[in-house]
């Protein structure tokens, strides 16, 4: 939660339904994140004001796999913590680790959980060269997208390409369930037209995890090696680590003055603060 993304596509939904609803939300926070006690306070006052109780974890990335294994065993105990006393009828299963927790506590006590997928996982991992087709973790996985979507209450996709190919690849596991599809969205109440159509700047922009594997870094060469050379000889260059200059090269941010023509990447949703006050000086979306 303390990440942009679990604040606008979990906490805005959590805020509106906690004026119906009792909520209880568990999340595992990353290490340099909890290290932002500000940010961490700001998030901690907002759940206190909309009722929500709020059960922070630490996420740990290592061991490889001994780390994983642990955070399940954690969110296992705290969510039939939760039901045992009361404080769950209804599981929302962000993803699949966190589905697949959902399964088993539906196994043992009968709680019902809604398996929200956000995308194809192992589809996305054998497209990021993560994981092989076929092999035992992948066979893992699919059984675990397959026993979820038989025995959720409700599934919810992303798109409705996603429905039609689950229904083709799952059709009796699919044929009595309810899907619904809920794409992602902007908060209008805080990203509205700013009015004055800014003529002189043009934003390209890419919001979100670049590196994750099924980014095409090959089209953003593309791309940029069609734009005129007078613009590719102004750049700026940004990092955070050569890591990131390895994989995507040095141009990250394009600019020309006249007309302004601006290209940001965000290699992170916690941005490099040049690059988000470019974002929002030059977009034709304003913050509230």
């Amino acid at each position: 939660m303390l990440e942009p993304l679990g604040q606008s596509q979990v906490l805005s939904y959590l805020k509106g339904l906690s004026e119906h609803y009792e909520v209880s939300l568990i999340s595992f926070e990353k290490p340099e994140d909890l290290e932002d006690t500000q940010a961490f306070g700001l998030v901690s006052s907002d759940c206190e004001k909309h009722d929500i109780r709020w059960l922070p974890q630490h996420f740990h990335y290592r061991p490889k796999v001994i780390a994983p294994a642990w955070s399940m065993l954690v969110f296992l105990f705290l969510c039939l913590r939760e039901v045992r006393k009361g404080n769950a009828d209804l599981i929302h299963a962000r993803s699949y680790i966190p589905a697949a927790v959902a399964l088993l506590v539906y196994k043992l006590t009968r709680t019902p959980f809604i398996f929200d997928m956000r995308a194809l996982w192992p589809e996305e991992l054998i497209t990021a060269g993560r994981l092989k087709r076929g092999s035992l973790v992948h066979k893992a996985i699919a059984w675990i997208e397959r026993s979820c979507l038989k025995n959720a209450a409700a599934v919810v996709s992303l798109t409705h390409s996603a429905v039609d190919y689950l229904r083709e690849k799952y059709p009796d596991e699919l044929s009595a369930q309810k899907l619904v599809v809920i794409p992602t969205c902007a908060d209008l109440e805080r990203f509205i037209p700013s009015g004055n159509g800014n003529k002189t700047a043009m934003v390209y922009s890419c919001v979100g995890t670049v590196l994750s594997g099924w980014f095409h870094l090959d089209w953003l060469a593309t791309f940029f090696k069609r734009w005129p050379i007078e613009i590719r000889k102004r750049v700026l260059k940004l990092s955070r680590g050569t890591s990131l200059q390895k994989c995507v090269g040095n141009w990250l941010v394009v600019k020309n003055s006249s007309p302004a023509l601006t290209f940001i990447v965000f290699l992170l949703m916690k941005c490099i603060p040049q690059v988000k006050s470019m974002i929002f000086q030059r977009c034709f979306l304003r913050k509230v």
